[in-house]
């Protein structure tokens, strides 16, 4: 099975970005058939709220709060209705190192409109820690769960990976990620490769 994800990041002002985010399913099947499915397409707001810095000149430290929120849009075989996701967002810098906590609520489009439909609280730790020996490389790292108030299966997510970025007139970011998974009815061992170029329109 493989899973094309796509992410497209807009920033509108200093702390405002626009961001959509969806993902396709491709599973082949015995006998020459195969399946496409969509997930909800999560067209949201970013807004960075509050921000703190401090530390010495010898190591700065920062610490941001924000929210991510927005519709879910169903696509292709991901059921009818309009969905909603809203997630708190809080980040701390020290030196090179970011680490990124993120928890909210996620109701997804059901099956039909007026029927029930998937929800969850979900939350996530991201470490990004850049190599001393390599400014451009950087150690990733994530924990992921989801707990369900809808009668479907939890999940929890361990990833590992590294990546590397390239800052000229376009940044460009290569990413090569192990994900492995805990809980029996979530996904059990994937790898992902993100390839994510930047650019700044005006």
């Amino acid at each position: 099975m493989t899973v094309p994800d796509f992410e497209l990041n807009l920033g509108l002002a200093r702390n405002v970005e626009l961001d959509v985010d969806g993902a396709f399913t491709y599973e082949p099947r015995l006998r020459g058939t195969e399946r496409w499915n969509g997930d909800a397409l999560w067209t949201s707001l970013k807004l960075g709220l509050l921000d703190w810095h401090l530390g010495t000149r010898q190591q700065t430290q920062a610490i941001a709060v924000g929210l991510q929120l927005g519709p879910r849009l169903p696509t292709y075989n991901s059921g009818k209705g309009v969905g909603y996701a809203a997630l708190g967002l809080l980040g701390y810098t020290v030196g090179g190192t970011q680490i990124a906590l993120n928890a909210g609520y996620a109701i997804e489009p059901g099956a039909a409109v007026g029927s029930g439909r998937p929800s969850a609280f979900q939350a996530g730790l991201d470490l990004c820690q850049p190599l001393r020996l390599h400014s451009r490389f950087a150690l990733l790292g994530e924990l992921a769960a989801v707990r369900y108030v809808s009668p479907d299966p939890y999940e929890f997510n361990v990833s590992a990976g590294l990546a590397y970025t390239q800052s000229d007139n376009l940044s460009l970011s290569l990413s090569l990620i192990a994900l492995a998974g805990r809980l029996p009815n979530g996904d059990h061992v994937a790898v992902l490769l993100g390839i994510s170029p930047s650019f700044a329109l005006f």
